[in-house]
């Protein structure tokens, strides 16, 4: 797996969670 691929889905995944928290 890319390396900047998973670091870009664990950013979408933090920034999702951000979202549902406000």
């Amino acid at each position: 797996m890319n390396k900047d691929l998973a670091v870009r889905f664990e950013l979408f995944a933090i920034s999702l969670k951000n979202d549902v928290k406000n």
